[in-house]
This record gives C-alpha cells, sequence and structure tokens, in this order.
C-alpha cells in the first residue's frame, strides 16, 4: 500500500483517522504537504525506538531533520513532571511556535503528548501515529489529553485534537500477546453501549484469529473508531452529557488502576470494571442476569482476569469519589440497559452507592 493508497475511515470527527501500513508512507506524505513550514519532532516511548525502527526509519526519510525525544514509559510516568521534562527537552532543542509534534506510541504516550501540544508555546499542532490497539482504537481517538495526578487519573489536561491520527495495523505485530489483549477492552466497550453484533462477532472470534488476521484488524479498528467518532462528535467538549458513554467501565475501571498504583493495566481494568458496572446495572434492575452472563463470559474468554477480586466495594467507592464524571458529592456511573445499548438517555449517568457495588460484586461471583 503506497502513501496514495492510505485510507480514510470515515468518521464523523473533523480531524481525520486513516489506516496507514505502508510503513507510515501517508503520515510523511500528509506532514510535508499539510505543514511545510513546521518543525517536526518525533516523541516516542523508550524502548520503542527498536521495536519500531521500521516506522521511525520511514518517518525520518521522508523529514529530513527530523529530531527524537524519548520519554519515560508506562502509566505511572504520564504524570506532569514527565510533561515538565518533555517541555524542556523541546526548549533545549530550540523548538517554538512552529513546532509539529508526532507522537508514536502507546495510549499514556499520545496523551502525554497531546497535552504537551496543547500548551507549549501557547499551543502546537500534533499528529498522533498510535502503536497499540487500545491507543488505536480509543486513547488517540477524540482529542482528549492529560495527566494523571494523585487524587486520580487524567484529572488534569485539555481537549487539543491532533491534526490526524495514523493507524497502521502492521505496527500490532509488534505487541506481545497480554499487550495486544489489552485493546480489546476498549472495543468490547463500543460494542456494548452501541452496537450488539460488533460485540458479538468480537465474542465469537478467538483471539489467535483476531491476532493473525490484517482484515479483521483493519475491520476492528475502523468500527471502534467509528462508533467512538459518532459519539465524540456529538459532544466534542463534554457539555451536553453524550460523551459519558465512552464512560462504561471507567467509575471501576479507574478506582482499580488508582488502587494498584498503576500495577494493573488500563485494559485488565477497564475489562474489570465492565464486569462490576454490568453487574451493579443487574443489581439496580437495569440489565437482565442472561447478559450479565454472557458479558462475563465475553470478558473471562478474550484473557482478562478477574481482578475486581482484589478490593472491596468501600475500597473502590472510595476511589471513585474523584471521578471527573460525579455530580452534587455523588459517585456516578453508566449502566447497560442490553448490550449495545445503554440504559439511561444523555448524560447516561446513574448515581451508584456502596450497596450497589456490593451487590454487583455478589452477582458476579455467583
Amino acid at each position: 500500500m503506497g502513501a496514495s493508497q492510505i485510507r480514510r475511515v470515515k468518521t464523523a470527527l473533523e480531524n481525520p483517522v486513516f489506516l496507514d501500513d505502508d510503513f507510515l508512507s501517508g503520515t510523511g506524505e500528509f506532514i510535508r504537504s499539510s505543514f511545510p513550514s513546521n518543525r517536526p519532532v518525533l516523541v516516542i516511548q523508550r524502548g520503542l525506538e527498536n521495536i519500531l525502527g521500521s516506522a521511525v526509519s520511514s518517518l525520518r526519510s521522508q523529514l529530513p531533520g527530523l529530531k527524537i525525544i524519548v520519554t519515560r514509559k508506562g502509566e505511572r510516568n504520564k504524570s506532569r513532571r514527565e510533561k515538565e521534562r518533555l517541555e524542556d527537552a523541546l526548549l533545549d532543542r530550540g523548538f517554538g511556535r512552529d513546532t509539529l509534534i508526532i507522537a508514536l506510541g502507546g495510549g499514556t504516550l499520545t496523551d502525554l503528548a497531546g497535552f504537551t501540544a496543547g500548551t507549549f508555546a501557547r499551543g502546537v499542532p500534533w499528529v498522533a501515529v498510535p502503536s497499540t490497539l487500545l491507543a488505536m482504537v480509543d486513547a488517540a481517538i477524540g482529542g482528549k489529553t492529560g495527566v494523571n495526578v494523585p487524587a486520580g487519573k487524567n484529572l488534569i489536561g485539555l481537549f487539543h485534537n491532533p491534526a490526524a491520527v495514523f493507524d497502521a495495523p502492521g505496527l500490532l505485530s509488534t505487541l506481545p500477546a497480554k499487550e495486544w489483549r489489552e485493546g480489546l477492552a476498549e472495543c468490547i466497550k463500543h460494542g456494548l453501549i452501541a452496537d450488539a453484533r460488533y460485540f458479538g462477532a468480537m465474542a465469537a472470534t478467538p483471539i489467535g484469529i483476531l491476532r493473525r488476521e490484517r482484515d479483521l484488524q483493519e475491520k476492528l479498528i475502523a468500527i471502534s473508531v467509528r462508533i467512538k467518532g459518532t459519539i465524540v462528535a456529538s459532544d466534542p467538549f463534554e457539555t451536553s452529557g453524550a460523551r459519558n458513554l465512552l464512560n462504561a467501565g471507567h467509575t471501576a475501571g479507574h478506582a482499580i488502576e488508582l488502587l494498584s498504583k498503576w500495577r494493573v493495566s488500563h485494559g485488565s481494568a477497564v475489562a474489570a470494571g465492565l464486569c462490576w458496572e454490568a453487574a451493579c446495572a443487574c443489581a439496580q434492575g437495569f440489565l437482565p442476569r442472561a447478559e450479565l452472563r454472557e458479558i462475563a463470559r465475553a470478558v473471562s474468554e478474550r484473557g482478562f482476569a478477574p481482578v475486581w477480586e482484589r478490593f472491596s466495594p468501600r475500597e473502590v467507592l472510595a476511589s471513585a469519589r474523584s471521578d471527573k464524571k460525579n455530580r452534587g458529592g455523588k459517585v456516578m456511573y453508566v449502566p447497560l440497559g442490553a448490550i449495545g445499548r445503554p440504559a439511561l438517555p444523555p448524560p447516561h449517568t446513574q448515581p451508584i452507592a456502596l450497596a450497589d457495588l456490593a451487590a454487583g460484586l455478589r452477582l458476579l461471583k455467583g
């Protein structure tokens, strides 16, 4: 696939999302034509320079003089301190208002680099080149950027859309099985909130086949990007509450991440959160028990461990009190009414109490 053959995913988003598997040749072409006067800098996570060597070499050959800045990897390094280090590195290399940031890496990197782009020199453009499935279908889509703080996840940040997102499914071949699976949590979520057929197809397809078949990967990415794009476009700055739908599984999921001090990965925490919150929706009378069993089975068969067993309802509720969805001092979550459909209209949220979490946990254990 040459640069002229890259495919744009049809979405409701204003900024384009491309499928580009020809060593990112389309990415370089887009940057040269769209930002001829900007100085590009590649921001990449430590350890990926060699793993993604072909992609880095391709971008270097297309963008003469490309500078590279390496950041520390891991969720605990998606922090104000790491953002400061990245900003200082940009300043040390003489970058200014004419900077274009190219973010090549996973979701923690696109969140960090996008946030930096939004504030550096009062805002410079950036291009997202996600290297993980989770980042391709979720983190790099929608313009949310930010960092974690001791009080909670993604509490400091801003909306700053990338000029374009380049999803290159070929990069997924570099991922170990565990990290590849992480992205499936967000794909499962997209099916649960908006597309029962998509959820069913994923639940019925063994993960080994999904990892091997490039056509299936591209279809999975395109469907998830369209679902997220449609929801984001309806509520780009989270003013109407429609975008809350994308936080299904994330009230409990983010709480689990925080409680584990980031030892439980985002995908695993969201998978657990989807199960626990579905159980709470069942306990509150929104979701049929048969569909709860189907959700729990699909998550388990995708290889996600039941990490919800490690934390008590009281711990999770306390940890969730800093969640951005909360209103009026109440912890809020997004209940499902059925697979493929939320229980409530926008803002889609419902208070969740200690008794609900406890009842949900009993259902899961039963």
